[in-house]
């Protein structure tokens, strides 16, 4: 039976590596690493804005989006948006929305998975689509150019698609 000071030396001893390895890169590390190794991990969103010919911007999902991508290191992502303002089901399931519920849910909110690949010399990200809410992108390859990417923050463009025309720009921070 281990005595109390090696369970507190263990636990603590764990925390710290744990610690250590959730702490995001330095300055000097990121730029070290390649566009991959910096993708890897999971993302908060924090903004999805489209902008359109005319150089307005809307926000599709909202002030407020809420989501996450998450990147591993094998090439695999999923991805997940969603309106800060959805409405709840009146029958509290969600096989029997209305024809209103149904159509706020699908306009507000998008989920992909699939295998991704950079393009270090071109600052891009490719995902192709296994699986999307928007159907249509399934079996699909998609180039996004990344715009920002640092320890904490990772900004990119799809600058084939908006509403109405124009790109849509996406922006995360690293979950902590």
């Amino acid at each position: 039976m281990k005595s109390t000071y090696q369970t507190v030396l263990a636990v603590s001893t764990s925390l710290a590596l744990f610690s250590a390895l959730a702490i995001p890169a330095s300055a000097d590390e990121t730029a070290a690493m390649t566009l991959k190794q910096q993708v890897i991990g999971t993302w908060t969103l924090v903004s999805a804005e489209n902008t359109k010919p005319d150089g307005s911007i809307n926000q599709p999902f909202g002030a407020k989006p809420q989501g996450s991508l998450m990147m591993d290191g094998n090439g695999r992502f999923v991805g997940l948006t969603i309106s800060g303002s959805l409405p709840r089901f009146v029958s509290n399931n969600p096989m029997t929305g209305t024809d209103n519920e149904n159509k706020a849910i699908m306009r507000g909110s998008a989920a992909s998975f699939g295998s991704y690949s950079v393009n270090e010399a071109d600052k891009t990200l490719i995902q192709h689509y296994e699986g999307c809410t928007f159907t249509n992108w399934e079996g699909t390859d998609q180039t996004r150019i990344i715009k920002v990417i640092s320890a904490n923050e990772f900004t990119y463009t799809n600058p084939a698609q908006g509403q109405n025309g124009g790109s849509t720009t996406l922006t995360y921070r690293r979950s902590m």
